[in-house]
């Protein structure tokens, strides 16, 4: 993910490594940093206090280790979910040579603390959207 991230993303990851205790995670850096590069627009107050209060720190090597793909999973219907209001990663995501199916929901970059309900749809419909394909036996198995 790190390599087709935003200039600034990798700079918080590289500065938030050189400062944190455990180089293995990556503390979610306080709202009014984020906020210069992700949509919190959509979050109340109430819910930045809940957020803050759980979130958890992640894992670095999601974001510095590289993903080979076998192919195995080629089959399988695929959707983006794009919030809106965030291009954090959308900008990125456009760049890739992907044919996802793509869906979105009017958020920022945490559709699932802002927009539960309309998320929870989009995410029923492209389930049912992909159950409705014809699979191969591949992906039957």
């Amino acid at each position: 993910m790190i390599d087709v991230a935003a200039p600034w993303l990798r700079s918080l990851v590289d500065a938030a490594l050189k400062t944190t205790e455990d180089a293995r995670v990556l503390p979610i850096p306080p709202a009014d940093e984020l906020g210069r590069h992700v949509a919190l627009s959509d979050m109340s107050d109430a819910d930045r206090r809940w957020f803050w209060a759980n979130a958890a720190a992640h894992p670095v090597r999601t974001l510095e280790r590289p993903v080979t793909l076998s192919g195995a999973a080629a089959d399988v219907p695929t959707t983006y979910i794009r919030s809106l209001a965030d291009e954090m990663v959308t900008g990125p995501v456009r760049q890739l040579p992907i044919d996802w199916e793509v869906r979105s929901v009017r958020s920022g970059h945490w559709p699932m603390v802002t927009r539960p309900d309309e998320l929870t749809d989009v995410l029923r419909e492209a389930a049912e959207a992909a159950l409705a394909e014809p699979q191969s036996m591949a992906t039957m198995r």
